[in-house]
């Protein structure tokens, strides 16, 4: 029974490194890199997911009128801007 208890009734200390007065700190040295990992993963997003056409293809989609949209679906608009991007 004895240990049950101690298993049951556990009290859990938190480390020093959680200390409350050094939190700040430690925030603002993992805050350093974010930015750096932003500027790669919307390098990654231009790349693989727009391939380089962001702009182009945003453009393309405002232009749609929004019966297009409506009428065409999610597959139509794609196939519609495709044709409109490689005329």
């Amino acid at each position: 029974m004895e240990r049950r208890n101690r298993f049951v009734h556990y009290k859990w200390k938190p480390e020093a490194r959680f200390n409350s007065d050094t939190v700040p700190e430690r925030e603002l040295i993992e805050l350093e890199g974010v930015e750096d990992i932003l500027l790669f993963l919307e390098e990654v997003e231009n790349d693989h997911v727009w391939c380089g056409r962001k702009e182009e293809l945003l453009t393309a989609f405002r232009e749609l009128s929004s019966e297009d949209k409506k009428t065409a679906g999610e597959k139509g608009v794609r196939e519609i801007l495709y044709r409109e991007l490689t005329a």
